[in-house]
């Protein structure tokens, strides 16, 4: 077993090719204030630079065709740094299904760092997200209090809000996969048609 892994590394070292760090996406929730809010804490390391992540945490235009539970958004006001989005989807707790309609203030207070406050609608929500690029690689901090109006479970209420928040991140980091890619793509095609011409 170790003399195919000694290959692979030998390999990597002769083409030139790097092996890549596996992109993590931890997910930390606990029931705060008797029950009433959930607190969550998300970190993510990621092979993408800070504009990558960027493009697409805040591109709430088209976040419904990438986000699951998020169903539509409207732009209700945009300033230089701020902008006032309503977002409306579901949360799915238990095969129970409750409907999520919010206006969510989003700041971008600078290029690294992003603050989250619903001001209307039926989830709170107080938080913000940090972003530093390290290297070829961006670690991403979300942490934010929500404080649902429906109902949670007790005792897996906080446990599967962790679970939709973590699909909800990795479907934003496969979007950024399928941006990356593309533009991959298209860079390699013009390449190919730079040297036909």
């Amino acid at each position: 077993m170790r003399w195919r892994v000694a290959l692979v590394i030998m390999y990597a070292c002769i083409s030139g090719i790097t092996p890549a760090l596996a992109e993590t996406i931890e997910v930390k929730t606990e029931r705060e204030n008797g029950g009433a809010s959930v607190h969550v804490q998300v970190n993510m390391s990621l092979d993408f630079t800070n504009s990558e992540v960027l493009d697409v945490l805040n591109d709430y235009e088209h976040m419904p065709a990438f986000v699951t539970d998020i169903h539509e958004i409207n732009l209700i006001s945009s300033g230089t740094n701020i902008k006032q989005v309503r977002i409306i989807g579901e949360s799915t707790l238990l095969l129970i299904h409750y409907p999520i309609n919010i206006v969510m203030e989003v700041k971008n207070l600078s290029s690294s760092h992003i603050s989250l406050k619903s001001i209307q609608g039926n989830l709170g929500v107080d938080g913000y997200v940090n972003i530093l690029q390290e290297g070829n690689r961006t670690q991403v901090s979300y942490i934010a209090d929500l404080r649902p109006s429906f109902w949670l479970p007790p005792l897996v209420g906080s446990y599967v809000i962790g679970l939709q928040i973590k699909r909800q991140f990795e479907e934003k980091v496969a979007e950024m996969h399928r941006r990356y890619d593309l533009t991959l793509s298209d860079a390699h095609k013009s390449t190919i048609t730079a040297h036909l011409d």
